[in-house]
């Protein structure tokens, strides 16, 4: 079937089939969105983190402390495992925020034998401190907006803490291998 409109022929969809022209601009669509929060996500977090951190604490060390604060006490091999890190790197890492007064290890209360890595009233006034520095940044620049652009990042806070969520724990990856292997694009894990 044509249709004529203004003098442009198009050709009408076929009702049996879904329109692939529709999914195509929908997954571009997505991939754009995908890009430009990657992009914008990405330079926010330089930003605040360039901000925020300590001179003396890395970045690894500062996401210990806070799996720290928010799980509490930690086997190394675990915090290991939470932080993305080997058990020799987090090994160090501990050591070094041992150094610092940031942690302490103790007996493990469940298994006497095993020793457990917490926070201490340092560690946690670090934190603390970081917080009230990224709370004061942001602040800063959040009064040069409008209020529908403040509205605005207010309505998307609860979609990115969804997007952590899925990161967190691990669907976010699984089900987009699902949707995609089930497609064309193969997708591929990295590791920082």
């Amino acid at each position: 079937m044509i249709i004529l409109y203004s003098s442009t022929m198009q050709i009408a969809p076929d009702k049996r089939r879904p329109d692939k022209g529709r999914a195509e601009q929908h997954r571009a669509e997505q991939r754009g969105l995908a890009e430009d929060l990657g992009s914008v996500l990405a330079r926010l977090y330089g930003f605040l983190r360039r901000s925020i951190l300590p001179e003396q604490m890395s970045l690894t060390q500062a996401l210990a402390l806070g799996t720290l604060r928010d799980l509490g006490p930690q086997r190394v091999t675990d915090l290991a495992g939470i932080e993305g890190v080997r058990q020799p790197t987090c090994t160090a890492l501990v050591n070094a925020m041992e150094a610092q007064g940031w942690v302490v290890r103790t007996v493990d209360e469940s298994d006497r034998r095993a020793v457990v890595v917490e926070l201490t009233s340092d560690g946690l006034a670090v934190l603390e401190a970081m917080t009230e520095t990224r709370a004061a940044v942001l602040e800063r620049y959040l009064q040069v907006l409008s209020e529908g652009e403040r509205e605005g990042l207010a309505a998307a806070i609860p979609s990115l803490k969804k997007l952590i969520e899925l990161g967190a724990e691990g669907e976010g990856l699984e089900t987009w291998m699902r949707a995609t292997t089930a497609g064309h694009a193969r997708p591929v894990r990295t590791q920082d």
